[in-house]
């Protein structure tokens, strides 16, 4: 039975196989490709029409975005802030301040540690961001750069920390 089912597959996936006598048992598949069915791009019939057939990941659900202060910020704008901005450093941050829109970037280089260290510091600074942002005025543009030592940081000491540089930075309103 097993024999049987084994010969008929290439049968059954529309190939045809020819045998020749002269070649001791070997055989020699054709390549050629079965037609193509003629439905295989038809949206089914109660498809809705303006709806990708493959939805690759399902929508954002909660109240609105997960980061409302931090905006996209291309690699010129912060080039620009580092050129332009003030810089003020800590133990474990440095903040960058140059008057603009009030946009954040947050940058974690390699010596902070691998990728996992990395996104736990930019974690960390999101988060005390948003506690201190109301501090630093909306006309301000600001990078911020974690230094090897936040490695181990709990958020609130790096509120601590920012709150302190902005309490002594004459551009940020108080």
């Amino acid at each position: 039975m097993a024999a049987r089912i084994l010969s008929d597959w290439p049968a059954r996936a529309g190939l045809r196989i020819e045998r020749n006598p002269d070649a001791q048992g070997q055989t020699h598949l054709s390549a050629e490709q079965p037609p193509p069915r003629e439905d295989a791009r038809l949206p089914d019939p109660h498809a809705h029409p303006g709806r990708a057939r493959d939805l690759v990941s399902p929508p954002p659900q909660g109240p609105g975005a997960p980061h409302t202060l931090i905006s996209d910020v291309h690699a010129t704008q912060v080039r620009r802030v580092f050129d332009v901005g003030r810089s003020l450093h800590s133990r474990r941050v440095v903040l960058f301040l140059a008057p603009g829109s009030g946009e954040v970037a947050m940058v974690a280089s390699r010596r902070v540690g691998g990728a996992v260290q990395r996104n736990r510091a930019r974690r960390i600074l999101r988060e005390a961001w948003r506690e201190v942002a109301p501090a630093a005025g909306d006309g301000n543009d600001v990078v911020i750069v974690a230094r090897e030592a936040i490695r181990g940081a709990k958020t609130q000491d790096l509120v601590a920390e920012m709150k302190e540089l902005l309490r002594r930075e004459p551009l940020v309103r108080r």
